[in-house]
């Protein structure tokens, strides 16, 4: 769960440049215009002039104390062409220094041409790790074309701070459209997609022999998981469901399965494994809750009580009291969408906002998860 989220700033430029800014000299090429907007004007940047192609926040904003900055904003591009794009900077110090935080490039984040549709609530995340937040921080949006009439007109920015739940030890958005590696966005390390597997639109797409190689995420796994565990997953599942597939895959040096969960199996039973067979719980479930719906499911598992429960969109639909005693330890491999990175039993359709905390949610926490709209979540 994040335990909060605090909206730091917002501008929709119906009145003006409000806390935004720009260099106010010739050439002025960031303006407000009443073309193509989003409401009765938009911010307008073109060409490349450097800050003369650019908006900023003129008011740092405090973000000290918070785990991650969120911004997100709406954008329309048109004659843009070759390899032109804008950029999202930010400062933690005051404008000093920029970092660039996002990249959007004509042919791969958006079309040629002038008929571009708007791109609503685009989403950019920087996380304490990547960056230290400070009491200092800046914005900024820069147009990176070649001429006065390229445009790309930028509308309705939000800019918000989170606290996480320090119990969440991994967390997978998918919101890198197009990319090659996701981040998880607890600790920044990146995991490497395999096959066909591909992302757009903060989701995962998995079509016949796809996964993600999230090694890189297992040495804050293994050493902050032990007795309690909680994954929690959005997923879509397509119409060759039910097939045998593995959602998310973690083994030990021997090989053996610490974290396991067939979302379904052929049969159409759903296995959640935490560790091994021997700890495993199963739930008959029905097409109608994994083909061609949106689903959330949860996993929960405490090895002092023995204790393991499937949730399905919030109602726990399965559950064994006790006897479940391993403890999670021991990872050396972590996997999602498939058993392995050669695409053994890989999943089949989309998943979205998938989650590990090292304690078990509560059925309160749990329900609130699953009755976020998924809609938020894929933006």
């Amino acid at each position: 769960m994040e335990l909060g989220e605090t909206e730091l700033g917002a501008s929709d430029f119906e009145s003006g440049f409000g806390n935004w800014t720009t260099a106010n000299s010739s050439p002025t090429n960031a303006i407000l215009s009443s073309s193509y907007a989003q409401g009765t004007q938009s911010v307008l940047l073109r060409d490349n002039t450097g800050d003369n192609s650019a908006i900023w926040l003129q008011n740092p904003l405090d973000l000290s104390g918070y785990d991650s900055m969120k911004i997100e904003f709406s954008y329309l591009c048109r004659s843009f062409e070759g390899s032109e794009d804008f950029w999202v900077l930010v400062s933690n110090d005051g404008g000093a220094t920029w970092t660039n935080v996002a990249t959007y490039v004509v042919g791969v984040d958006f079309a040629y041409g002038t008929t571009n549709d708007w791109v609503i609530g685009e989403t950019v995340v920087v996380t304490d790790s990547s960056m230290a937040l400070t009491d200092n921080m800046l914005v900024k949006f820069q147009c990176d074309a070649t001429g006065t009439g390229d445009y790309v007109y930028i509308d309705d920015i939000r800019i918000s701070g989170f606290v996480l739940d320090p119990s969440l030890i991994a967390w997978w958005e998918f919101n890198e459209d197009g990319a090659a590696d996701t981040a998880n966005t607890v600790d920044d390390t990146l995991g490497t997609l395999g096959g066909d597997a591909y992302m757009a639109a903060g989701r995962l797409y998995i079509l016949t022999n796809g996964w993600v190689d999230a090694a890189n995420s297992v040495s804050n796994l293994a050493s902050q998981l032990s007795d309690e565990v909680t994954v929690s997953i959005w997923a879509w599942g397509s119409s060759s469901l039910p097939a045998s597939t593995t959602i998310i895959r973690a083994n030990d040096s021997g090989g053996d399965r610490v974290l396991n969960v067939h979302l379904p199996w052929a049969t159409g039973k759903v296995y959640w494994d935490a560790p091994l067979v021997a700890n495993r719980l199963v739930y008959l479930s029905s097409e109608a809750e994994f083909e061609g719906v949106w689903s959330h499911w949860s996993f929960t598992k405490d090895a002092v009580s023995g204790a393991m429960i499937i949730y399905l969109n919030g109602v726990n639909v399965a559950e064994e009291s006790s006897g479940n005693t391993y403890t999670l330890g021991g990872i050396v491999s972590l996997v999602l969408g498939a058993t392995d990175t050669s695409g053994a039993y890989s999943y089949r359709g989309t998943i979205a906002d998938m989650r590990i905390y090292n304690r078990v949610l509560s059925a309160t926490e749990i329900a609130a998860l699953a009755a976020q709209p998924i809609s938020e979540l894929t933006d």
